[in-house]
């Protein structure tokens, strides 16, 4: 099972229910996902944050436009908010792109052209040899 699978049947559900605003406790959404949330989810308030790059689950409320908001640790209970704005960005790879690439990434896609007697793995700076020499990244 891809990680974000175990999280689906959570975005299913928020998108399907239409509400600005959705209460819900811990064991609702482990309910939902038919699967207990790690530890970590009870533990750091972070784990809830509205952060991409924090959690796969965060992706789930994200990409049907919701934000957490109102997380009680202590009673696990949070409210799910819809923002207009999360509707505007792009959540899936642009066609013909990997998953996971980042749309400011791909629409930058074919702006720059390397000549083709350009080689890549020389350094920039002449001098580079020397200074990495001397500081001990390259051993020669």
């Amino acid at each position: 099972m891809r990680r974000t699978e175990k999280y689906e049947p959570l975005q299913t559900h928020l998108k399907s229910a239409g509400f600005d605003r959705i209460r819900m406790t811990f064991e609702e959404i482990e309910r939902i996902i038919g699967t207990e949330l790690p530890r970590s989810a009870r533990r750091h308030r972070a784990w809830w944050s509205n952060n991409p790059s924090n959690s796969v689950i965060t992706y789930a409320w994200l990409s049907v436009g919701y934000k957490t908001e109102r997380v009680s640790m202590e009673r696990e209970v949070l409210t799910f908010r819809k923002d207009r704005s999360i509707g505007r960005l792009q959540h899936s790879a642009p066609e013909g792109k990997a998953a996971g690439t980042h749309p400011v990434i791909a629409c930058m896609s074919g702006t720059v052209t390397i000549p083709r007697e350009t080689d890549l793995t020389e350094p920039s700076l002449p001098e580079w040899e020397n200074i990495s020499i001397g500081l001990g990244i390259c051993n020669e």
